[in-house]
């Protein structure tokens, strides 16, 4: 026996029940409760605020080479960052500026001036 009934609970209520009036009712309220959950940070926060959080989360997701370009954009290539790469125990490398950061550019060398 794994019939126990507890799945009932999931079941909708049948049109015309006092059950059905209250399930609609927590429908409701949910829907409502979604549009205003959404909309909530929106309301409460200023833009400043949400500006900060953006920025906190954009420097916690930038790779370690382009905050070291970014800090010291002539001489990243000279320091250093200890950056973890493959399984979970493996130790962190010591990587260089140079290493880190990998400057390409979608125009050919052929494309100069077009006489």
């Amino acid at each position: 026996g794994e019939y126990r009934g507890w799945w009932k609970y999931l079941e909708i209520p049948p049109e015309g029940t006092p059950e059905r009036a209250l399930y609609d009712m927590r429908y409701q309220d949910y829907k409502e409760m979604k549009i205003y959950k959404s909309t909530y940070d929106a309301v409460v926060k200023t833009s400043k605020q949400i500006k900060e959080f953006e920025n906190h989360v954009f420097a916690g997701e930038i790779p370690a080479g382009l905050k070291k370009m970014i800090v010291n954009p002539q001489g990243y290539k000279d320091e250093s960052s200890a950056v973890h790469r493959g399984p979970f125990l493996k130790p962190d490398e010591e990587l260089t500026g140079d290493q880190l950061v990998t400057v390409t550019s979608s125009k050919k060398e052929d494309q100069g001036a077009k006489t």
